[in-house]
């Protein structure tokens, strides 16, 4: 049997430290047999001396790539995962860390072909990162989930697009198949481009969780809502996501939709909040309110057409205009 090929991918922008870490860590991992790997760093144009050092060290066994500019986040990552070669793929960022052994688990699993993405669990350090370990510990209970536990895609998406997604993505190793099929990562999208690429995953197959420890998540103010317009945008995001979605929900799911749709509906407030109080867009909340009345969307009485009205285009819509003018005020 031939080996299954890993092509771990590790963003890197202005982080040489970082970046020294965790090349040195998988450099000593230990390679399961029967798995083939290629590591790819892929550096969204730094102005720090990562290129220099990358070409005087010369990492063994690894591929540098720098972008002529910066592309963002996601799109960084879209331009590694059509490079990468691997059937499956790990998006490795680098301030997070790994276990030297966290492939020994995972690697039985890496044959299923139903699979689309198989994670073990994550320990969270640094900044608030007690608060945010009993979240996370708090969110697995709500979802149901044990270690280990084979997680059917259609499920698990209703699940998750009501209860938030609980996996990380630096521990996670996706099908890049299907990453591709799912269209990779929304470029547009901020906060949340990873938990909106597994949404659609979770249409494509089934998730894996191994009873392994990945390794370190770190939590400072970079990666975290730290700022009030930083949380309005992610909840904006979210909310976005949840209309999005609502469709194909209501397709297969009528019951979960019924729940969540009618969640959806005590947020309008908050949607009319953001545009006229947050943003200070008359021409917004106009636009809004005449939508809401003319499909009498109030809290609690949302119609069936809801999931169809943001439902194409996340860029073209209401609500990815309120969010993009949220957003645009922030500092990147």
């Amino acid at each position: 049997m031939s080996a299954v090929q890993l092509s771990i991918i590790v963003p890197t922008y202005n982080r040489l430290h970082d970046l020294q870490r965790v090349l040195g860590q998988l450099q000593r991992m230990l390679r399961p047999p029967g798995l083939s790997l290629e590591i790819l760093i892929s550096d969204n144009s730094t102005e720090d001396d990562t290129q220099q050092w990358v070409e005087r060290e010369q990492p063994a066994g690894m591929l540098y790539h720098r972008n002529a500019h910066n592309l963002g986040q996601y799109n960084n990552c879209n331009l590694a995962l059509r490079r990468a070669r691997g059937e499956w793929v790990q998006i490795l960022h680098d301030d997070d860390e790994i276990t030297p052994d966290y492939l020994q688990a995972l690697v039985p699993y890496l044959s299923d072909p139903d699979l689309v993405l198989v994670t073990g669990r994550s320990i969270f350090v640094g900044t608030n990162a007690a608060d945010v370990q009993q979240q996370h510990d708090l969110r697995l209970q709500r979802l149901h989930f044990t270690y280990p536990a084979r997680l059917n895609g259609r499920q698990l998406f209703t699940q998750t697009l009501q209860l938030g997604c609980p996996f990380i993505i630096s521990h996670s190793l996706m099908r890049r198949k299907a990453v591709l099929a799912a269209g990779s990562f929304k470029e547009q999208l901020r906060y949340t481009g990873d938990f909106d690429l597994w949404l659609r995953m979770m249409m494509r197959g089934d998730f894996q969780l191994v009873d392994a420890v990945m390794g370190n998540y770190h939590l400072h103010p970079g990666n975290q809502i730290s700022t009030r317009k930083t949380r309005w945008a992610m909840y904006m995001e979210s909310y976005c996501h949840a209309l999005y979605y609502l469709a194909p929900l209501h397709h297969y799911d009528p019951a979960g939709a019924a729940t969540f749709r009618q969640a959806l509906s005590k947020e309008v407030p908050k949607l009319q909040f953001i545009s006229g109080q947050l943003l200070h867009n008359p021409s917004l909340s106009r636009r809004l309110n005449t939508l809401l009345q003319r499909h009498q969307l109030q809290p609690r009485t949302t119609p069936a057409s809801l999931p169809y009205m943001l439902l194409n285009a996340l860029p073209a819509n209401l609500g990815g205009q309120l969010y993009r003018g949220l957003v645009s005020t922030i500092p990147a």
